[in-house]
This record gives C-alpha cells, sequence and structure tokens, in this order.
C-alpha cells in the first residue's frame, strides 16, 4: 500500500470513527447546564450573560464610552472571574485533553460548589450571583479544551458554529470532514439551545430558586463521572 493509500484508509477510518459515550454524554449536558446559567442571568434583575467573554468586553468598551465607570467594574469582575474559574480548572485537571480517568468530577464538585453560591446570592443580590455563575462557568470551559485534535468548548457556541460552517464547506468541495467533529459541536448547540429554554422557564417559576436546578445538574454530572469511572477501572 502506497503512503498516499494509507492516508486515505486512515481518513475513512476517522470518519467513520464513534465517539465514547461519555464524551458525547457529558458534552450535550454540560452545554445544557451552561445556556441555563446564561440564560437565568440575562432574564433576572442583573440581565447580564455570564459565558460570552466577547459580548462583555464589548460592552465594557459601550459603558467606558458612556462613562458609566460602575458598569465598566462591574463587566470587568465578571470577566476576571470566569479568568478565575478556568485557572482553577487548569490547576485541577492539570491536562487540556480529554481522558477517563482526568479529575474532571473533582472540577464539577467545585463548580458545584460556586454555582450553590450563586443559587443562595440570586435573591439577595443578583449582580453578585453571577460573578460566582461566571466563575463556574469558566472552570466549565477549561475543564476539557482539546479532544482528538479538534477544540471542545461547552459554555458558547462561536466556535462551534464556525467549526460546523467549515465542515458544511468542505463537504461541499469534497473534502473529508471528521463525523465525530460535526457529532460533538451539533450536541453543544442543541444541548446548549435546549438549556437556554428550560432556564428562562425555571426562572419565571421561581426567580429566586432558578440557579437550583443548573447546580443540581452539575452535582448530577460529577456523581456519574465518578461512578463511570470507577466501575470502569474496576472491570479493566
Amino acid at each position: 500500500m502506497t503512503k498516499h493509500s494509507h492516508t486515505q484508509v486512515e481518513s475513512r477510518v476517522k470518519q467513520y470513527q464513534h465517539l465514547p459515550l461519555w464524551i458525547e454524554t457529558g458534552c450535550f449536558f454540560l452545554a445544557l447546564n451552561a445556556g441555563m446559567v446564561n440564560v437565568i442571568g440575562l432574564v433576572s434583575l442583573a440581565s447580564q450573560s455570564v459565558t460570552h467573554m466577547t459580548g462583555i468586553s464589548s460592552l465594557i468598551a459601550i459603558h467606558a464610552f458612556g462613562q458609566d465607570w460602575s458598569q465598566v467594574i462591574y463587566l470587568g469582575q465578571i470577566i476576571l472571574c470566569f479568568f478565575l474559574g478556568t485557572a482553577i480548572s487548569g490547576t485541577i485537571v492539570r491536562h487540556s485533553t480529554v481522558k477517563l480517568g482526568r479529575r474532571y468530577a473533582t472540577t464539577l464538585y467545585v463548580q458545584t460548589g460556586l454555582l450553590g453560591i450563586s443559587w443562595w446570592f440570586m435573591a439577595k443580590n443578583p449582580h453578585g450571583a453571577l460573578l460566582f455563575a461566571s466563575m463556574a462557568s469558566g472552570i466549565q470551559n477549561a475543564l476539557a479544551s482539546n479532544y482528538s485534535g479538534f477544540i471542545v468548548r461547552t459554555t458558547h457556541l462561536t466556535g462551534v458554529i464556525t467549526d460546523l460552517g467549515l465542515a458544511l464547506g468542505h463537504c461541499i468541495r469534497g473534502l473529508t470532514v471528521d463525523r465525530r467533529r460535526i457529532i460533538i459541536h451539533l450536541l453543544i448547540l442543541i444541548g446548549f439551545m435546549i438549556g437556554g429554554f428550560i432556564g428562562v422557564f425555571i426562572y419565571h417559576l421561581s426567580p429566586r430558586h432558578s440557579l437550583m436546578v443548573p447546580t443540581l445538574l452539575t452535582l448530577t454530572i460529577a456523581t456519574i463521572y465518578y461512578g463511570y469511572y470507577v466501575y470502569y477501572k474496576h472491570i479493566h
């Protein structure tokens, strides 16, 4: 077999490989969780996204131009909290590539604690609540940055939609497209949008306790992952 033929075979194998179920499921529910948190921040009294740092950076410029310094400082605090969350995640996990056995459960338990604090603050201080929610979102976004050569982000959709558009363009040109990349990005996109819908629904049901659902969901994801890892380790 020539080198060129070998490369073609590898490409086709890559195209039809399946993602591990725990990665597909995890990405979907993490994105759903982020969608809930972000929408609750937007519809709350604070009216602020906590997962989209690009938009917040633009708002800082707008408020700085209008000399609304209190808002500039608050938005800067949201970005700082998100940044600190990513640093916490990097400190605990210590790897950017997705792999079963990494300390994701520990990281998610920390995220659960931060969302729990945010939930507690929501009724008394919505602006303060979103600072903790932003830190929790930073932890989640940095939880797993890379799988099989492509970037995985579960708290915003810019990169997801970009990669899906690129895949469509490659298909139109007849180029090989990594099926796993499409699946994982579609799961993140659908999960985030469903999470947004759920977030609006639960906020209107109970604004004070709206963050209870993403808090408990994060706790559940962490516990299921840890249990699955223990089971997998036992049978192997």
